[in-house]
């Protein structure tokens, strides 16, 4: 599982600098979420939980 991570996260910003829009990925019940976007250039990334931010916008 650990060494999935990274695998995934790579997959994850390679696939949100491929796509225009903002990349959206969530856990099997919903409550968590992490949202890959871009803005001015630069990818961003932010978590939620039911809604509520977790990790504020921050750079990948």
């Amino acid at each position: 599982m650990v060494k999935a991570f990274p695998l995934s996260l790579a997959l994850l910003v390679a696939a949100a600098a491929a796509a225009p829009a903002q990349l959206r990925v969530a856990s099997p019940d919903g409550r968590n979420v992490v949202l890959v976007d871009t803005h001015e250039g630069k990818l961003y990334y932010l978590v939620q939980r039911d809604g509520r931010p977790l990790l504020t916008p921050s750079l990948l």
